[in-house]
């Protein structure tokens, strides 16, 4: 596709091309030396040379891939775009081959530091031990060679693999997820067994609690059940058919219904975020509350917060596009159809979930507390997402084949969920037969009135739930085809219909459970105290100011449940960041047609992004060099894991050394040249596959590294030491120079593995930190039941410490890197001009990461700190 590039599109203006060169050029040489201090200070401090460590050094390694080759290259193509109007297609698709292989690395690293932080915060003694003998090997082999797997096979096949770049996203980030939730139910639960007595009571029942949970959560299932069911059968049958064949008439709704439905779709993405998540937040905090069972409940709120927080935003924007402007929007339909399968999937897996759940407390009760307590509640949420991101997963690429898996998955969730209520009611039945034959009060007690309260409330549930997705179901599945027009007003209110259920769920907790309702106003309460303290802060500050010249401003400190909270919200924020890398696909599907006009850039705009570019670039340079220079020279930081900080600071010079060069060079030739720069954008292309990939894949290392420091600080340093830091390096590495090879040559047949090596790497993350999380909750827990200090000492602060400060590199990269997926990837096609000044900006903004985690670990670290300063020591005094 880059072969036919027209003048047009070649054409950048020459502003953007200077300050677009400057930017990439500043943000590869901060970053390329950034990263090298990342990987000097991981090899060479002893406090730094952790097996955990490495997988920074790792990450750094791909981030120099970034700053070293992509942001060069991106430097160079501006350069030719701007001033001579030359499209590079050459520099282009080394652009293609390293940030394929960079970013998929990256993310992937993400995922392994937070497998590294759940391993390291949940199994402390077992994390050294894991990662110092095995772990840390096989996170790296694993983020490299899947990396390089990942470019090799994009390049060839851009366009049939770019389902991929979704796959490896979603993966990586429901790994993150994963990590952290499981961190965070560790860090509940560890609070909880402080708070208890030193011996556990004996098994307590309280059947009339237990039968009104169950009606109320009936109650949920019938409003699901009724919200969902029309659309299940569309997305099953009709929309892979009606979609392929939008029309300008198809296009079109009218704009009564169009404001209607943004307004309902609005409220209900509000009303629902809003009380999901304060349905997270009262199971979290809420002692009555933070029981087993209930999980589910904060498990299925998570569910439905990918509806209230994607999907209903999604069809409002895709309302008002049809409704204002008259476009079918695809690329957002993609979006909606990538989120709605998963959440709809896990919405009715949950339901299925808790009928069980609800089967177990009021039939078995004796029993139900042992089963969910020791392995019930995972078994059931691991069944629950794993077979929804798999269902979800084949449902992308193979709409129409995949239709009748729809069908299933409903039958059988509701089949479990008719057995399980039968079943309730039955016992309940022969309960109430045998208090009236023996006359005398059953061993169990059991309150009839409120067992038949309780199977009311879940009949309302389920009838709620039918009737929301009957008509959908009616419309389209009963008859086969669609009985209404794809994508009409009635099509639109009915799909509104169905996703507006996941607003309702939180109301109904509220409503039936006396225990959510005293949560919320708990909640409610200190958000309004916050905010009042907040405001006579402010007011306090401002006197304080008018009285006195120089008014100090104090740093009030954070406790440790607040950093984590920021971490649960930043982990939270990761989500739709995921669906990056299909800038690759998206840059070889417009290459082809760039023209005269599309080479010339705006020459202010040429002037700040060559400015932008070469601040970053010398920044991110000289940063990553200290970076690498600490670790191999401090002994504080010569510590296995801090190899992997090195590593991801020398895949960031490839992004501050090569790619935000060429990125000043071709914005310089668009802006002031009019040149494409076609020679430079290949070589970009190259060095950003390379650099994305490896830097994705670090972080995901560095996520199993931190894992593993925190859960199992025993084993960390010897998996670490032993072969796994050997073996992470290895994958890190490996995988991306695949990836990115594969990528250059089949750029459209291979674009799919971008996502795929995002989804895994962000999924490897958000495992890795979840489990961190989970295991604080428990650690706390347990340290106030025990009220004794463990016979050995884990420095679980400084592991916490480093836990957080990864999940801020894993924001940062990931907010980097938002624009750029949306904008390229979420539509199914580039929402601005490809080489345009929008593109060019957050091109330059996608690349800037590279020069950014130096400083925030410099930042948070004290080790780091100590051994830039002796690396600046050494320099001065050696000058």
């Amino acid at each position: 596709n880059t072969s036919s590039d027209s003048t047009d599109d070649c054409v950048l203006p020459q502003t953007h091309g200077v300050l677009l060169m400057i930017v990439n050029s500043i943000a590869a040489v901060v970053g390329t030396c950034g990263n090298i201090m990342v990987c000097i200070a991981v090899l060479t401090s002893t406090r730094l040379r952790r097996s955990s460590n490495f997988l920074l050094l790792s990450l750094a390694i791909a981030d120099l891939v970034v700053t070293m080759i992509c942001e060069p290259l991106v430097a160079v193509i501006v350069a030719k775009r701007a001033f001579l109007h030359d499209c590079a297609s050459s520099l282009e698709l080394a652009y293609v081959i390293s940030s394929n292989l960079s970013c998929s690395a990256s993310v992937m690293h993400l995922a392994a530091i937070s497998v590294d932080r759940f391993l390291a915060v949940v199994f402390p003694l077992q994390h050294k031990r894991i990662m110092n003998s095995y772990g840390l090997k096989i996170m790296l082999g694993v983020v490299w060679g899947v990396s390089i797997i990942f470019a090799s096979c994009r390049i060839p096949f851009l366009k049939e693999t770019s389902y991929l770049v979704l796959v490896m996203f979603v993966v990586s980030y429901g790994l993150i997820i994963i990590c952290y939730a499981t961190i965070v139910t560790f860090l509940v639960k560890e609070k909880r067994r402080k708070n208890e007595l030193r011996a556990p009571p004996t098994v307590v029942v309280n059947s009339k609690i237990e039968r009104r949970v169950a009606f109320t959560l009936a109650m949920v299932i019938a409003i699901f059940t009724a919200c969902w069911l029309p659309m299940i059968v569309n997305i099953s049958l009709e929309y892979s058919a009606n979609t392929s064949s939008d029309s300008t008439d198809d296009c079109v709704l009218p704009q009564t219904h169009g404001v209607l439905l943004m307004i309902v779709n609005s409220i209900a993405a509000v009303v629902g975020t809003c009380g999901n998540i304060m349905v997270c937040i009262a199971v979290l905090t809420s002692t009555r509350l933070r029981r087993s069972s209930n999980f589910l409940l904060l498990s299925l709120a998570i569910a439905d917060l990918v509806v209230t927080m994607i999907c209903e935003p999604l069809v409002a924007a895709i309302v008002a596009k049809r409704a204002f402007l008259h476009d079918c929007a695809s690329s957002l339909e993609l979006a909606y159809v990538i989120s709605s399968n998963l959440s709809c999937s896990a919405s009715v897996m949950h339901l299925a979930a808790i009928s069980v759940d609800r089967f177990l407390a009021v039939v078995y009760p004796l029993r139900h507390r042992r089963i969910m307590n020791s392995y019930g509640l995972k078994i059931m949420l691991g069944v629950v997402w794993g077979v929804s991101i798999i269902f979800a997963s084949c449902r992308i690429p193979f709409l129409k084949e995949t239709s009748y898996l729809v069908l299933v998955l409903f039958v059988v969730s509701y089949g479990l969920i008719i057995i399980c209520y039968a079943t309730i009611v039955t016992f309940l039945v022969k309960e109430k037969r045998r208090k009236n034959e023996l006359r005398a009060r059953p061993t169990v007690v059991v309150n009839s009135k409120i067992e038949r309260r309780v199977a009311f409330t879940l009949a309302i549930v389920i009838a709620i739930f039918t009737a929301c997705w009957l008509p959908m179901i009616v419309v389209f599945f009963s008859a086969g085809k669609s009985l209404v027009k794809m994508y009409g007003t009635a099509y639109m209110w009915i799909r509104s219909l169905a996703l507006s259920n996941s607003a309702m769920n939180f109301i109904i907790y509220s409503a039936r459970i006396r225990d959510f309702r005293d949560a919320y106003a708990l909640i409610c309460r200190k958000i309004i105290h916050c905010t009042r303290q907040v405001q006579l802060n402010s007011l306090n500050l401002s006197v304080r100011f008018c009285e006195t010249t120089e008014t100090p401003i104090s740093v009030i400190p954070l406790t440790r449940a607040e950093h984590i909270q920021i971490s649960r919200q930043n982990l939270f924020a990761l989500f739709p960041e995921l669906i990056n890398m299909n800038i690759s696909s998206e840059y070889s599907a417009n290459t082809s047609i760039d023209s005269a006009d599309d080479c010339v850039l705006p020459q202010t705009h040429g002037v700040l992004l060559m400015i932008v570019n070469s601040i970053a670039a010398v920044v991110g340079t000289c940063g990553n060099i200290m970076v690498c220079i600490a670790v191999l020279t401090s002994t504080r930081l010569r510590r296995s894991s801090n190899f992997l900080l090195l590593s991801l600071a020398i895949a960031d010079l490839v992004v501050t050394m090569i790619c935000e060069p060429l990125v000043a060079a071709i914005v310089a030739k668009r802006a002031f040249s009019h040149d494409c720069a076609s020679s430079l954008e290949l070589a970009y292309v190259i060095g950003s596959n390379l650099s994305c990939s490896a830097s994705v894949m670090h972080l995901a290392a560095i996520s199993v590294d931190r894992f593993l420091a925190v859960v199992y600080p025993l084993r960390h340093g010897r998996i670490m030491n032993g072969s796994g830091l050997k073996i992470m390096l290895g994958v890190v590495w490996v995988v991306p120079i695949i990836f990115a090879s594969c990528r250059i040559p089949f750029l459209k047949e291979t674009s799919y593995l971008v996502f795929v090596m995002f989804v895994i790497s962000y999924g490897l993350i958000i495992i890795c930190y979840a489990t961190i999380v989970t295991f604080l909750v428990k650690e706390k827990r347990r340290k106030n039941k025990l009220r004794a200090r463990p016979t050995v000492v884990v420095n679980s602060k400084i592991e916490r410490r480093v836990a957080s400060t990864l999940a801020v590199v894993i924001a940062i990269f990931t907010a980097c890197w938002l624009p750029m997926i949306v904008v390229f990837f979420a539509a199914g096609k580039s929402l601005v001009k490809m080489y345009g000044t929008a593109y060019m900006w957050i091109r330059s903004l996608a690349l800037s990461n590279s020069a950014m985690n130096f400083i925030i670990y410099s930042a948070r670290i004290r080790d780091f700190r100590d051994a830039y300063a002796l690396i600046c020591r050494k320099t001065l005094h050696c000058s």
